[in-house]
């Protein structure tokens, strides 16, 4: 090979590093298929930079798609959020643990702040997936008795449509579809893989939400 044809190659190589970079940290708000994280990406924009080379920016990002998933009011594109939760859970390593606050900082009552590996602490919240609940939404009579006589009309339609995913993943999870890391388990998901725009599961549960959305309202 030629000095030019080589120096020509180093170049091209420099550019298409250059240019994925720039591709992986650029977000185009609107095209994140929730106006939910629309406005976060608009106002920190960093929690979507170095997402797939930086395990804190997808911990941190999972903390704000998860509470968003689980708010008690109607949102948008809701299987989408907990879709992304799914593979932004399946992509932490299982020996993160938080920084020791200062002493001064810790709860006067109390054992102090759970220092546990992050993983460990995200399990307890991903467990409610696997509870094996056999029976449809609508035929836990007590709970859906209970919602529709306690809950104002918006409400109820929320805590069913949570319910209406919730129930479809734990069936998706016996059926082997969809797997949830161990909390001390290796990340099962390579974080390059992980894509903001359309994650692993989400067409299949949008498909759900979509074909139950009359039993929702």
């Amino acid at each position: 090979m030629s000095v030019m044809k080589y120096l020509l190659a180093i170049g091209t190589s420099l550019l298409l590093s250059i240019s994925s970079l720039i591709n992986a940290e650029t977000i185009i708000p609107e095209e994140i298929p929730s106006a939910e994280l629309h406005e976060l990406a608009r106002v920190a924009p960093e929690r979507f930079m170095n997402l797939h080379t930086s395990i804190e920016y997808r911990l941190d990002l999972l903390t704000g798609v998860w509470v968003r998933a689980n708010r008690s009011h109607s949102i948008d594109n809701r299987a989408y959020l907990f879709a992304l939760a799914i593979d932004l859970y399946n992509s932490l390593p299982p020996d993160l643990v938080p920084p020791e606050p200062p002493r001064e900082s810790w709860p006067e009552e109390g054992d102090g702040p759970d220092l546990s590996p992050y993983k460990e602490q995200w399990a307890k919240e991903m467990y409610r997936f696997n509870i094996n609940l056999k029976k449809p939404v609508k035929e836990r009579n007590s709970q859906w008795a209970w919602m529709k006589q306690n809950l104002k009309p918006k409400q109820f339609a929320v805590a069913i449509e949570v319910e209406y995913i919730k129930h479809f993943i734990r069936k998706q999870i016996e059926q082997g579809n969809i797997v949830f890391d161990d909390r001390d388990a290796p990340a099962s998901m390579d974080a390059e893989q992980i894509d903001i725009l359309n994650p692993t599961h989400y067409q299949a549960i949008k498909t759900y939400v979509d074909k139950n959305k009359i039993l929702m309202e």
